[in-house]
């Protein structure tokens, strides 16, 4: 449907952070909501239980400053862990599932009452951690409107965060994966009751899916998914005190990227959220690497002056070396930076926020400044001197993609059996399941692999200094380095090729080859989620040339947050679509792709310039461009093909010659996505054989 009742492009581009006035929310059922808060507020515990977060239909209107006013569909629920939650006028933190529509390109998203995220302290903090390259949730202040319990309207300021979701993690040029947290349940169960925790010996931890329904997507979602679990797993099992910090060895091979992290957050007075039992992480499995999200890192960086330290954090000396690395990386500019403040609600000064900036250095400064010789024991899973207390009588399961079975094992991973019962391994990502009348938690794929302390090897090839091939299966690869030229045979359905390195890849050429047939699984991407035979992946590139027939995969060749620049492509015979840009900033000289079963050309979140573009037989679109993509084209010419130009998702298309040929449609313009919006384009000269389709809301110029 048309964004907000068909709002154009340029009023919906219009809209930023600091154009916001207020939310109101109607509750359908009032009177079953505040009979759920009142009750809520009588218990006498200091906990929220789950029976009480349980979900409500809402309309949730946005008024913007510009007069715009949009209504979304919604559910919400009561949202935290503490009664601090919940006021005495019965205004609770909020969880936000809006239904239709979105705000800023979010659809999910908690309303904190400002008090339980210590107020400016969770702007500041987060701001921060994204002007450090951090994963950290867009936050900021809002009003709030809703009809109380008496009857009256009631405003209140929220805090405005959005959630851990697919969206967060595409708005940092991410491709979707698992978003994997500790389950914390334990904690809050057994944590200080003497009774139930004589010992005060740590809590079990355990990992858990967020994003069920992407592990629930395909058998290639579940496999990584399980990879990911497995892994962070190991982080914890395979630490001195897991409790408070995990083994990062497991969790990839920046592991800087993790210190790094943390110093930010010591210097930002967060150490609450760098705590396991609140940790949070995205899987990027294309590079094998987590990445820490941050979340309620509970700060009074803005009141404190002092760094909160924890005795029981194992590798300072690692921390104070990644705060180094991390402040020569900093490049905070503070007037973009009070910019951002103040489009997110606080009111500062440059005056104000150069200090805030200074704040921050400056506590990074004095980590890096420090030094220790105390070096960390790790202690191995099966050690007597690993202080875990498990509260119940469990199992931990594992599940073997390749045998098709779950194994059971007991707490120590000692006695294991392979069960004979049939188990949705989609049901235990995220919550434990009854296997032989007796709980289970999913640890990982394998027994073995889990109990490793390596981690696989990767097939490399190295192409010049910096820069090399990695390979899955087995593809037959000739490298000429004289003539500057690269020669991939793919020879199975499970070969692929990745081009990375930290090197600029110049005046190469690639030629991909192939004998295999298609077998359609009916799966865009494979177990290492990689959609192309060919990837070109996080490279600076200039003057290459690629050329690819007959390629099997989702896409013949994808080119991922890469920048620069490219002679000529000549893509023949794809399965499905011929090239696919994601992520990056690409300019093409010559590109023709002839014959694609799906799409000849897919771009998506980046900016692309073409000169000429010549697309020929293709199945479904000549040029699909989406996912708020900025694209211009000298010249393009499509010829017999179902859809010339799909516009789609907040995109914008200039064009100087556009001719089409035996198409059904010469361009549609539309949104396909809920967290985007209207399209615009404009085409000078336009060529067109058939018709034009153009959404409410989208803008079609043709000059």
């Amino acid at each position: 449907m048309p964004f907000c009742n068909g709002i154009d492009y340029l009023d919906y581009e219009s809209i930023k952070f600091g154009n916001i006035a207020s939310l109101d929310i109607e509750v359908a059922d009032r009177e079953g909501w505040y009979t759920n808060l009142f009750e809520l507020s009588l218990t006498n515990t200091g906990g929220i239980e789950p029976k009480y977060k349980k979900e409500f239909q809402a309309k949730v209107i946005a008024s913007f400053k510009d007069n715009f006013i949009c209504e979304f569909s919604a559910e919400i629920r009561i949202s935290g862990d503490k009664k601090d939650h919940i006021n005495s006028d019965l205004m609770a933190s909020l969880d936000v599932k809006l239904l239709s529509g979105n705000i800023f390109g979010i659809t999910k998203f908690k309303l904190f009452l400002p008090g339980t995220r210590n107020y400016d302290n969770e702007i500041v903090v987060t701001t921060l951690l994204e002007e450090s390259g951090f994963l950290s949730p867009r936050s900021f202040y809002v009003n709030v409107g809703m009809l109380n319990w008496s009857n009256q309207f009631s405003v209140n300021s929220f805090i405005f965060q959005e959630k851990q979701s697919k969206e967060m993690i595409e708005y940092n040029y991410f491709r979707e994966g698992p978003l994997i947290e500790t389950n914390e349940s334990f904690y809050w169960k057994f944590m200080g009751v003497e009774s139930k925790n004589p010992n005060k010996t740590n809590p079990l931890f355990i990992s858990r899916v967020v994003n069920k329904y992407w592990s629930k997507k395909n058998i290639n979602s579940s496999k990584i998914t399980v990879e990911a679990l497995e892994k962070y797993n190991q982080a914890i099992f395979n630490s001195y005190h897991p409790s408070r910090q995990i083994n990062y060895s497991y969790l990839g091979k920046d592991q800087n990227l993790f210190y790094k992290f943390d110093a930010a957050n010591f210097a930002l007075l967060n150490d609450h959220g760098i705590t396991t039992h609140q940790r949070k992480f995205f899987f990027d499995k294309i590079n094998n690497q987590f990445h820490p999200i941050y979340y309620d890192g509970n700060s009074n960086f803005l009141e404190l002056g002092h760094i909160r330290w924890r005795q029981d954090y194992l590798e300072y000396q690692k921390l104070y070396e990644a705060a180094e690395l991390l402040l020569r990386e900093l490049n905070i500019d503070n007037e973009s930076f009070n910019e951002k403040l103040n489009n997110r609600g606080i009111k500062i000064t440059k005056e104000e926020s150069t200090k805030v900036i200074a704040k921050y250095i400056n506590n990074l400064t004095y980590i890096a400044g420090l030094s220790s010789n105390v070096l960390p024991t790790y202690l191995d899973f099966n050690s007597n001197n690993a202080s875990i207390y498990y509260p119940e009588d469990f199992n931990y399961l594992f599940y073997n993609f390749e045998n098709n079975n779950f194994e059971l094992c007991d707490p120590k991973l000692i006695d294991c059996f392979i069960s004979e019962n049939s188990i949705d391994v989609e049901e235990v990502f995220s919550k434990k399941v009854e296997v032989e009348g007796v709980k289970a938690f999913l640890l990982g794929e394998s027994r073995e692999v889990f109990l490793e302390s390596q981690s696989k090897k990767e097939n490399k090839l190295e192409i010049e200094q910096d820069l090399y091939l990695r390979l899955y299966g087995e593809p037959v690869i000739q490298i000429d380095n004289e003539a500057k030229e690269i020669i991939a045979k793919l020879i199975s359905k499970k070969d692929r090729v990745i081009i990375e390195g930290t090197a600029k890849f110049k005046d190469w050429k690639i030629i991909l080859k192939t004998n295999v047939t298609l077998e359609n699984s009916g799966l865009t991407y494979d177990e290492n989620l990689l959609t192309g035979c060919l990837t070109i992946n996080n490279l600076q590139i200039e003057d290459i040339v690629l050329e690819a027939n007959n390629m099997f995969c989702e896409d013949s060749i994808n080119i991922l947050k890469s920048q620069g620049t490219i002679k000529n492509i000549n893509i023949k015979n794809s399965a499905f679509d011929g090239l696919d840009l994601d992520y990056s900033e690409i300019q093409i000289g010559n590109l023709i792709i002839t014959n694609a079963n799906n799409d000849c050309l897919d771009v998506s979140s980046g900016s692309y310039i073409f000169e000429t573009l010549d697309l020929a037989l293709c199945q479904d679109k000549g040029l699909s461009v989406g996912e708020k993509s900025t694209v211009a084209i000298e010249t393009i010419s499509i010829i017999n093909t179902k859809i010339g130009i799909a516009v789609k998702d907040s995109s914008k298309v200039n064009i100087n010659s556009f001719i089409s040929e035996k198409t059904q449609f010469c361009l549609q313009q539309y949104r396909k996505k809920q967290e985007y919006g209207p399209t615009f384009t404009k085409i000078l000269d336009y060529r067109c054989d058939s018709q034009t389709l153009v959404q409410d809301g989208s803008i079609f110029q043709n000059d």
